[in-house]
């Protein structure tokens, strides 16, 4: 690719994907096409910083939708009070000092809250006796004036990934993730900082995933179907995710789950085929796993969803994702010495940065070969 070239599709790319800067942290997203078709980007991020009692907290997330935005803006819009109120209540009932454990417990239980509010705030609205539930109107409590499904249905079909951060006053970087985003931490590796590694801080919270799926068949005995067998390993057929927040209706009991295919109207998404898997629920998991790490040359924090690796795995087929975090880590080191936005060299590195095969113009006008996900980059400085 010419420099004329490079220089005329990057500038264009930041027109369709603006780059953001949120205090010192940069993020971009960039948003699906499909035959030149722009579609409703699911993913969202946040970043900012707290100046607490013991020091400066910095939070930093990113969000991966899917069936819809209902979930995902739910958590948006209340995840960083909610994480902040309980940080709060954490120092001041500890010596100022958390360790670990504690600030794990504090993010586990700030998504998991916010889980039970969204399941909570669906099943106040079912009968819980069963004359009750026989003649219960699902089409009149769920669907809105226009006959389509109502917000709070909307969350219960929906759901979103979590890529969480937090980073201590003394630097120290604690991820908290449900779902298969990533987070890499990076470092270098030289005196004179030219090489560069990571660690990956992420989780691949995927049926196809072997401890992943281990897990669901011990919790589900004699229901092998439960994850399909062939093609993409997939929760009753269906979800690839094993963890995630929302899709509630993975944990419903049958009878409240026939209800839903009456609230959802013309949708109704529930197959006979699904139907028959749905055996022994709950089926997926919204509990969070949590990493901690620090590393004396660290400089750079990366969140993404999956379809940051999805665009490098493109032309770097099986690496894994510490292979993709370096690269991903040189980018952002350029960048910073030109003076650019960090998550959008990481977008552009993606695409395949200034080499031959780089999707940039394809992606933007929706007809790269397959489909290209959503993706958004949130990079911190440390």
């Amino acid at each position: 690719m010419s420099e004329a070239n490079t220089t005329d599709i990057r500038a264009l790319l930041s027109q369709v994907a603006p780059p953001k800067a949120l205090g010192r942290n940069h993020a971009v997203s960039f948003t699906s096409r499909s035959n030149e078709r722009i579609l409703t980007n699911e993913d969202r991020y946040f970043a900012e910083d707290w100046d607490l009692a013991n020091g400066v907290w910095k939070l930093a997330f990113v969000l991966d939708g899917h069936g819809g935005t209902a979930t995902v803006d739910f958590v948006l819009e209340n995840l960083p009070s909610v994480l902040k109120a309980a940080l709060v209540s954490g120092i001041d009932s500890s010596t100022l000092t958390l360790d670990d454990a504690a600030v794990a417990r504090i993010m586990s239980e700030a998504l998991l809250s916010l889980q039970d509010q969204l399941t909570n705030e669906f099943l106040s609205l079912i009968p819980t006796k069963p004359d009750d539930l026989a003649a219960f109107d699902a089409k009149a409590t769920f669907q809105d004036r226009t006959g389509k499904p109502g917000v709070i249905l909307r969350r219960v079909m929906s759901g979103t990934t979590a890529s969480v951060a937090l980073i201590d006053p003394t630097n120290r970087v604690h991820i908290a993730g449900v779902g298969d985003s990533d987070a890499f931490l990076c470092f270098t590796s030289s005196a004179d900082e030219t090489d560069w590694d990571c660690c990956s801080m992420g989780f691949a919270h995927r049926c196809s995933d072997p401890m992943e799926a281990a897990r669901i068949l011990g919790e589900h005995p004699g229901e092998p179907d439960c994850i399909s067998q062939t093609g993409v390993p997939r929760l009753l057929g269906w979800h690839v995710l094993s963890r995630a927040m929302g899709n509630i209706y993975f944990n419903l009991p049958i009878d409240i789950l026939r209800i839903l295919d009456v609230g959802l109207g013309e949708e109704k998404p529930f197959n006979e085929a699904f139907l028959r898997l749905f055996k022994t629920p709950p089926y997926l998991s919204h509990i969070p796993q949590v990493s901690h790490e620090s590393r004396p040359t660290q400089k750079f924090l990366i969140l993404a969803s999956d379809g940051l690796g999805h665009l490098m795995q493109r032309r770097l087929t099986g690496a894994d994702s510490v292979v993709l975090g370096r690269i991903c880590a040189n980018a952002v080191a350029r960048a910073e010495a030109a003076g650019q936005n960090l998550a959008e060299a990481v977008l552009w590195e993606a695409m395949g940065g200034d080499g031959p095969d780089n999707l940039c113009l394809s992606a933007i006008n929706g007809t790269a070969k397959g489909r290209v996900d959503d993706t958004t980059v949130v990079v911190i400085p440390l």
